[in-house]
């Protein structure tokens, strides 16, 4: 029998599933719900919000630098460049901002000890698909363009994203490898949006089940692709990654799972796919969890687990640690480690 962590429990009370019929309603809500999200931290970073020139096309895009403080770090600056996040919020396509996941970005920068380049990408229905890819692939490019200026490691870029963040963080992955404009070293997906056609078993299992289930995915995606399932044939691999023929290629992988989440089980065959085309590949499945747990759980005992854990596979996958660009973490009482 499937039962939720006891802490989270109390998380769901009154809580119910996202709904995005009305998506005015829908973005108030999150919003609200963000404001009141605490940062956690102190977290002395640098933040920085900029208006970037994509060089694929000329568009302009909202992003956000998170660069640990100079005065703490400067020694490991003038000794290395430090490695780049390039992060994705979540929020279903249509909901979120650059505020959304500030406290994970906050984490990372200071832990991890790198810059986040954390993306206000343009959101559906008002701008379906291609346009959060267009914005991904622009900002990575700017980035490398100002490298030099920005203190970036270019050999140490990972891509990241949460929930609709990270599946277009697996997108923009696939998008890196076919244009071959990085050599991007990883990709961190936390219960990552893959699969537009909502055939899997755990898809089908949870319905009504807050805050996620399987008709918020269903709008989701007929909103990001500007179309319902009926009508759609040829869905791009980079706006639904688990429709991608070829996975070889792709830089090495964490993933996430949550046991009580519809998107478990395209997270789960994502993972073995990509494993099975000679990517390595870690895929965690956190039990008794809903979608988004340790976002919304942040403070909870299982919560504080998991962003610590994500904290360490980024710290490894970028080699926090060589080449003087080494910072202090923290465990979870907050002593540094």
């Amino acid at each position: 029998m499937i039962t939720v962590d006891p802490e989270l429990a109390e998380l769901l009370v009154g809580m119910a599933p996202t709904d995005l019929r009305d998506v005015a309603t829908a973005r108030r809500l999150s919003k609200a719900g963000d404001a009141k999200r605490p940062l956690g931290g102190p977290w002395p970073c640098m933040v920085t919000d900029r208006q970037v020139v994509s060089p694929l096309d000329g568009h302009e895009i909202s992003v956000r630098l998170y660069e640990p403080e100079a005065a703490r770090y400067s020694m490991a600056r003038r000794a290395a460049s430090l490695p780049l996040i390039v992060y994705f919020h979540g929020g279903a396509f249509v909901l979120g901002d650059l505020s959304s996941e500030q406290g994970r970005c906050l984490r990372y920068a200071c832990e991890v000890g790198c810059i986040v380049l954390s993306i206000g990408y343009r959101l559906a229905p008002e701008h379906p698909y291609p346009a959060a890819i267009e914005d991904g692939a622009g900002a990575l490019g700017w980035a490398l363009e100002h490298a030099g200026e920005l203190g970036i490691d270019a050999g140490r870029i990972a891509i990241a994203g949460a929930s609709a963040g990270g599946g277009l963080a697996a997108g923009l992955a696939l998008w890196a490898r076919d244009h071959e404009v990085a050599q991007v070293a990883f990709q961190l997906l936390l219960y990552p949006t893959l699969d537009d056609r909502l055939e899997t078993d755990s898809m089908h299992q949870f319905h009504g089940t807050a805050p996620w289930d399987q008709a918020g995915c269903a709008q989701m995606w007929e909103l990001f692709l500007n179309a319902p399932r009926e009508e759609r044939s040829e869905v791009p691999a980079y706006a639904a990654p688990s429709r991608a023929v070829e996975l070889s290629g792709l830089p090495p992988a964490y993933l996430m799972a949550c046991e009580l989440d519809p998107l478990r089980d395209e997270v789960i065959d994502y993972a073995r796919r990509l494993s099975g085309a000679g990517v390595s590949t870690e895929l965690r499945q956190f039990a008794g969890v809903f979608h988004g747990f340790e976002h919304d759980g942040a403070a909870t005992a299982i919560g504080r687990r998991a962003l610590a854990e994500q904290v360490a596979v980024l710290r490894r996958a970028l080699g926090a640690g060589q080449h003087g660009s080494a910072v202090p973490s923290s465990d979870l009482s907050g002593r540094e480690t």
